[in-house]
């Protein structure tokens, strides 16, 4: 076993002083230190001559143990939803995709009638907002953002009116105002 005073953690455990070191270098110039010296000396009266390091070693390693039955336990405890899982994806892996849309077909829960009438309640739009992809209506300050708010009267088409800029340029490029731009 190599120096019993080290883990393979980032912390030192020091037996005599109780503490731990994240750096090897401060436990170093902890053992140097007057505290510790001390500390190491009446220890070593009531201990009737075991050595630091044989304490040391009797400590960490049950804390090791113990920590190596944690482990263990915790991965038996897993082990029938890791095994789960793993089948799982591999199966999902084998699907065709076919075989997959039908199986989240599946997996969809059903709405019931008094959520499907949920869905179908007029949304609250008291502003008159354009609605977006999710069929809501679009957040006031992207309304702004976007200069939805000005009106913008095409005088080639006969006065029709688009909301926003982009809206009003886009039409000269679809055939709505072509043939009333080509015959001027």
């Amino acid at each position: 076993m190599s120096d019993p005073t080290t883990s393979n953690t980032l912390t030192v455990s020091h037996y005599v002083g109780q503490k731990q070191f994240a750096k090897q270098s401060v436990y170093d110039g902890h053992l140097t230190g007057k505290k510790h010296k001390k500390a190491a000396e009446a220890l070593m009266d009531t201990s009737n001559g075991l050595t630091e390091s044989k304490l040391s070693s009797e400590v960490t390693i049950p804390i090791r143990t113990m920590l190596e039955y944690n482990i263990k336990q915790l991965l038996r405890h897993l082990s029938q939803t890791r095994s789960a899982t793993k089948n799982s994806v591999e199966r999902k892996q084998t699907l065709t995709l076919a075989e997959r849309a039908a199986e989240e077909q599946e997996s969809e829960p059903e709405l019931s009638e008094s959520e499907e009438e949920e869905e179908d309640d007029k949304i609250y739009n008291p502003l008159k907002l354009p609605l977006g992809w999710d069929g809501k209506p679009i957040p006031f300050w992207l309304y702004k953002l976007h200069g939805l708010s000005i009106e913008y009267e095409c005088e080639i088409c006969g006065g029709f009116v688009y909301m926003g800029r982009k809206a009003f340029e886009k039409h000269f490029q679809v055939s709505s105002c072509m043939p009333d731009l080509s015959s001027r």
